[in-house]
C-alpha cells in the first residue's frame, strides 16, 4: 500500500494525444498536463497548440502518450517542440 501511496505523490506528468488512457495514468499516479487533441477526431486549432506546447514546456514532460492510430505528424512536431518522446502505448493487449 505505501508504494501506491509513493506513485500518488510522484510529480510525474505526461502529454497526451486523447484522453483515452486517463484511468491508466491515474491509476499509476501520474498527472495528465495537456492534451493535445481538445475532443477524439477534432483536431487542434493553432492557439490550442500554441497554449499547450507553454504548459508541456512548463511541466517539463518526459512524454507525449499516445495511441497508434493516434502518432500523427502534429504530435511529433509537439513533442519535438516540447522536448519530449511520443510513446505510443497499445489500447489493447492481444488475446491468447
Amino acid at each position: 500500500m505505501a508504494e501506491a501511496e509513493d506513485r500518488a505523490q510522484s510529480p510525474c506528468a505526461v502529454g497526451e494525444v486523447h484522453t483515452e488512457f486517463d484511468y491508466r495514468l491515474q491509476f499509476l499516479g501520474i498527472d495528465v498536463a495537456a492534451t493535445i487533441e481538445p475532443a477524439p477526431g477534432l483536431p487542434p486549432t493553432p492557439s490550442h497548440i500554441k497554449s499547450i506546447r507553454g504548459i508541456l514546456i512548463e511541466s517539463e514532460v518526459p512524454a507525449i502518450i499516445a495511441a497508434p492510430w493516434s502518432n500523427t505528424a502534429t504530435t511529433r512536431r509537439v513533442a519535438k517542440d516540447v522536448g519530449a518522446m511520443v510513446l505510443v502505448l497499445p489500447t489493447m493487449l492481444p488475446e491468447g
